[in-house]
């Protein structure tokens, strides 16, 4: 049988038929699969790199398949945090990483890689959903460049639609800030007032307390003077 004979031999074409239709089955369970998953979407992530509040600030596209998560992570700037938890500084980066994971219960356990170079850098992250469904906190733990361990806090924030990977790195560090102020995260409390208005409270306490001790003094001093 030519070559010919064999493209147009019957059984063939329905095996190749078979395995193209198999494929494309997949395809679309997966998509639909992803498409429902709970945990599909774009997240803001926040990685500490180092002892000082100094934060990756990375963009992640995550798809949810049954117990499975997969996706990639763009590194898009470096946060410097003040006292109070608001951002004095960002710097633009840029960085790509693939990763894989699994989902149990409420937890997610994942190891991620350089989209450039695996054996270059990567780690592995262990997170726990809050309860809400808007946030995974925990920590990583990874290697650098120069082949060092190091390891932090980490949080990802679901962000409320895709447009938040098109925001430049200003933009992008304002909506960092204004997270920190609403979610619970290791960098700053919920509710506490930024490092600025501490000093100010600070300074109007330390005027108030002045201006009493002046006035019990003065007070003092008058009834002294006013005594037989």
């Amino acid at each position: 049988m030519g070559v010919n004979g064999l493209i147009t031999n019957t059984w063939v074409v329905a095996v190749v038929c078979v395995v193209a239709a198999l494929a494309v089955l997949r395809w679309a369970g997966e998509w639909v699969l992803c498409a429902r998953g709970a945990l599909t979407g774009t997240y803001i992530a926040l990685t500490q790199t180092g002892g000082t509040p100094a934060l990756l600030t990375e963009i992640v596209r995550c798809r949810h398949i049954g117990q499975r998560v997969k996706g990639n992570i763009a590194a898009r700037a470096r946060l410097t945090l003040g006292g109070g938890g608001n951002v004095e500084q960002f710097v633009p980066v840029a960085a790509t990483s693939q990763f894989a994971g699994r989902v149990r219960a409420r937890q997610v356990v994942l190891s991620y890689w350089s989209a450039a170079r695996a054996s270059h850098h990567g780690g592995a992250m262990t997170m726990v959903l809050d309860a809400k469904g808007m946030a995974f906190r925990g920590i990583w733990c990874g290697t650098t460049p120069d082949g060092q361990v190091i390891s932090g806090p980490c949080l990802w924030i679901k962000a409320s639609d895709d447009a938040v990977a098109d925001l430049d790195t200003g933009q992008l560090a304002a909506r960092v800030e204004s997270a920190l102020r609403l979610i619970a995260n290791p960098w700053r409390k919920i509710g506490a007032p930024p490092i600025r208005l501490d000093k100010l409270l600070g300074d109007a306490a330390a005027r108030d307390a002045l201006q009493h001790v002046r006035e019990d003094g003065v007070q003092h001093r008058g009834a002294h003077r006013a005594r037989p």
